[in-house]
């Protein structure tokens, strides 16, 4: 499913704790990703998802017990300057969690984001000029091979990836989201 995020009225979605937060940086630029058709190169997916995999590792274990989905989601961190601006990966739990929702409210009030859930992914960050639908597309796949929900609460009901301000794509559904 596909869906365009906005707070509920409209406008920015603004998360307190980006000011704050403690990035992790990925490793090496090595794996930059070429895009074509709006897709990544799978090499550079591959350098992302071992970055995320030990990202997540220390997340998982802290998701609430009672959070309802995970939204993954991409933003442009501001570095001192503008120059050193980077898109990162964030995760947020939420304790609601509706894959009807086209509009994404349910992902508009995090219960769960701390300066750690922020992860700078060398080959994402690389596509600064790419259309959104590239960026998209190489969050969505790297979170696929992620596959937070099975380390994740028997509460998560669904994972979504998205743009802040714009779309997403609900990546797992439970399926029986009681």
């Amino acid at each position: 499913m596909i869906g365009r995020l906005f707070p509920s009225g409209g406008g920015t979605v603004a998360w307190p704790w980006v000011q704050s937060s403690d990035v992790r940086l990925g490793f090496s630029v090595a794996g930059a990703a070429l895009i074509c058709d709006n897709t990544a190169v799978p090499d550079s997916i591959e350098s992302d998802t071992a970055l995320a995999r030990s990202w997540w590792s220390e997340l998982a274990p802290q998701v609430p017990r009672t959070a309802a989905g995970l939204w993954f989601g991409i933003v442009d961190l501001a570095g001192n300057n503008e120059r050193e601006a980077a898109r990162h990966l964030y995760v947020a739990g939420t304790d609601s969690f509706d894959p009807t929702d086209d509009t994404g409210d349910w992902a508009c009030d995090p219960v769960w984001l701390t300066g750690a859930n922020y992860v700078l992914l060398p080959a994402l960050a690389a596509l600064p000029d790419a259309p959104y639908e590239a960026q998209l597309a190489h969050a969505v796949a790297v979170v696929r091979e992620l596959r937070p929900q099975t380390t994740s609460p028997d509460s998560l009901q669904g994972v979504a990836v998205g743009v802040d301000d714009g779309d997403f794509e609900v990546t797992w559904v439970a399926s029986d989201p009681t």
